[in-house]
């Protein structure tokens, strides 16, 4: 009904008004469902791109697709030539070990050192020539000592047996980093502990053992099992015997040729020189000692001046790069980028693992799309935004919140400890500091990873001869200064570190600033 009031003025009756607006509001309720409807439909489309591109572009890399042959010589900026000879030629062309090409090997660190972006494969093949010059140095030295005979004994390794003994050694080193996700151990506490039934400290290395038998078996030079290069790159060790127990040592110890190469590696990547140190004057002074039925790996006792030089760099490494701020804080950004990508779309952890680092950043620009804070952190990322350090409290520091953490990892709940808390707190600091939620991805906390301890012992054992007999100390015995160098150094790490977009207001900043010493204190 309509009413008529005045000249040619209508005004509707309350009925029709209330019909109109339910004609209104139903049409506008249509496009809100249609509206819904279509987002669902782009989210599930979507969802299914992030998963395929994902899963076909990590299963590529373990088809092969070529085999070369012949020796390969690589010219490199420390070791200045490396050379493989024909027996590595097949695998070395596998897929699964040029894709160490696209993965960093300091992660995040170019953000700091632009130079720093050598890849796992020129550590990988450089790990491979030092211990060729290690086996070199014992062949020529040709000694094997133990407890009753300070002056050795002969290896008695036959010609034939040093050739599979050196083979065997080369593989193991070369195959070693091959399970490294992309950007190296920027995501290991996340790959590591997400699965709290499955927990794995070196994720790295479980991957490597379980790449090597799943896909390259076939392509290992003829007398070499998947099955020895596996044991000796497994930390347990349990069956191994004679002189597979020093191949491990080299590659996997406190005073390894792993390390010897990426300390050298890395100083001169990064411009960092106190990095540097003599790895020939400690591969001169191997000497293989005979416990039982193991051969071990022990230094002389002229080598412990370059054996203080090279635990110091380590650690001083440890301090200036691989613990750099701008470091920690990419890597937790991709830690948390990883863990909505999973969230999300349920992409699954061994596909992230086999993606190269382009490839990881290619699928997560797909996955941020519809997710402003994920956009935002991915932006962060590839333009290099600095993230302020703020805040860092010790995990010693008696606060509930740090006694909290602690227990997480005293009863064995990895995955609150490294995944969770961070989380938890970076969505408190937010809420504490009157940000919007939905700026939470302005907020990042870093935890010391999981091998960030107190040093008890190095493992280093130290060779003295005396009169007939042979006995070997622990370098900390023999250099108790190191050890209390080291611990001042360890402590430094262990902290647990908050940050702050810095392009924060001066007020936003104090009030993050605020929340973050109200809830660690």
């Amino acid at each position: 009904m309509i009413l008529w009031r005045g000249r040619g003025r209508a005004i509707p009756s309350d009925e029709l008004s209330q019909a109109i607006r339910r004609e209104g509001l139903e049409e506008v309720q249509q496009s809100l469902n249609l509206a819904r409807s279509e987002l669902a439909e782009l989210r599930a489309f979507q969802k299914d791109q992030v998963h395929y591109l994902a899963r076909t572009t990590a299963e590529s890399w373990t088809n092969p697709t070529h085999a070369t042959s012949g020796w390969t010589f690589i010219d490199d900026p420390v070791r200045n030539q490396l050379s493989l000879d024909g027996d590595f030629a097949a695998l070395l062309s596998h897929p699964l070990l040029q894709r160490l090409n696209r993965v960093k090997q300091l992660s995040f660190s170019y953000m700091v050192f632009p130079s720093a972006t050598h890849t796992r494969l020129s550590h990988s093949l450089g790990v491979c020539k030092h211990v060729e010059m290690a086996l070199d140095a014992i062949f020529r030295n040709d000694r094997v000592y133990s407890a009753g005979d300070s002056a050795g004994q002969p290896t008695r390794i036959g010609p034939e047996d040093r050739t599979k003994l050196l083979l065997k050694a080369k593989l193991a080193a070369l195959l070693h980093d091959v399970g490294h996700g992309p950007f190296g151990h920027a995501l290991d506490r996340f790959t590591g502990f997400i699965d709290p039934r499955n927990q794995m400290s070196h994720p790295d290395k479980s991957y490597s053992r379980e790449y090597i038998s799943r896909y390259l078996a076939d392509f290992l030079p003829a007398g070499i099992a998947a099955a020895d290069l596996t044991a000796i790159l497994d930390k347990k060790r349990a069956d191994l015997r004679g002189w597979d127990c020093l191949l491990a040592d080299l590659i996997d110890s406190s005073l390894d040729v792993d390390r010897m190469d990426y300390l050298t590696r890395d100083a001169h990547m990064t411009g960092l020189s106190m990095g540097v140190t003599n790895a020939i004057a400690l591969i001169e002074r191997i000497c293989p000692y005979r416990e039982g039925d193991s051969i071990v790996l022990t230094y002389d006792s002229t080598a412990c001046t370059y054996i203080e030089d090279f635990l110091r760099a380590r650690d001083l490494m440890y301090r200036n790069c691989y613990d750099h701020a701008r470091k920690l804080a990419a890597e937790r950004i991709l830690t948390r980028l990883v863990e909505a990508l999973k969230q999300r779309f349920g992409v699954e952890i061994q596909h992230i693992m086999l993606l190269a680092d382009d490839q990881l950043l290619m699928v997560l620009r797909l996955a941020t799309v519809g997710s402003e804070s994920e956009r935002n952190l991915l932006d962060a990322l590839m333009f290099n935004i600095e993230y302020e350090q703020i805040k860092e409290v010790p995990v010693s520091a008696g606060v509930p919140e740090i006694s909290a953490w602690n227990q997480h990892l005293f009863r064995g709940r990895k995955r609150e400890a490294y995944i969770e808390s961070p989380t938890s707190w970076e969505r408190a600091i937010t809420e504490g500091a009157g940000l919007d939620p939905a700026s939470s991805w302005r907020i990042l906390v870093v935890v010391p990873g999981h091998g960030v301890s107190t040093p008890v012992e190095s493992g280093a054992q130290i060779l003295y001869r005396e009169g007939d007999r042979c006995f070997t100390r622990e370098v900390f015995e023999v250099i108790p200064r190191l050890k209390d160098h080291l611990k001042e150094l360890m402590e430094q790490r262990q902290k647990i570190r908050v940050f702050c977009d810095s392009r924060l207001t001066k007020p936003e900043k104090a009030r993050v600033i605020t929340a973050a010493n109200e809830l660690f204190s």
